[in-house]
């Protein structure tokens, strides 16, 4: 047995090595968005510590079949910094591109009312109105 030969294929080698470093900007994306939630760094380096040596990733980051799974928290992540960073119309295609990725994005919504309820000085620009209409557009487009 020669070991020093790999036994994976190269695409799967390649979708391997592509969802660790999409994991790698979720933990950055993770720690982005609680600093700029709780403006705390002690705080958001925990938690992206946390999220980061959670083992419930190694199903995710394990199988490269479950790579709509690691896409998904990627762009709800950058969905919910793009709001907390008043940009609505990247939150928006965020949350686009999580549902059409998969199915679970539906949660994107309920998350983008959670941040808005969180920071409150987002409000003077978007309203709870907006986020409900936004919310109803994308469980409509899930239907």
């Amino acid at each position: 047995v020669n070991l020093f030969i790999d036994p994976l294929p190269g695409a799967v080698r390649m979708a391997k090595r592509l969802l660790r470093e999409l994991h790698f900007i979720n933990i950055y994306l993770v720690y982005k968005l609680i600093k700029i939630i709780f403006s705390d760094k002690k705080l958001a380096r925990y938690a992206s510590f946390f999220y980061a040596t959670a083992p419930i990733h190694y199903f995710a980051l394990g199988w490269a079949v479950n790579f709509s799974y690691i896409l998904l928290v990627t762009w709800v992540l950058l969905g919910i910094i793009a709001l907390a960073s008043k940009k609505l119309i990247f939150s928006i295609l965020c949350g686009i591109l999580a549902l059409m990725t998969n199915e679970i994005g539906i949660v994107f919504p309920a998350l983008a009312l959670m941040v808005m309820c969180r920071r409150p000085k987002i409000d003077k620009k978007i309203s709870h109105e907006k986020v409900f209409l936004l919310s109803l557009y994308f469980v409509l487009l899930y239907i």
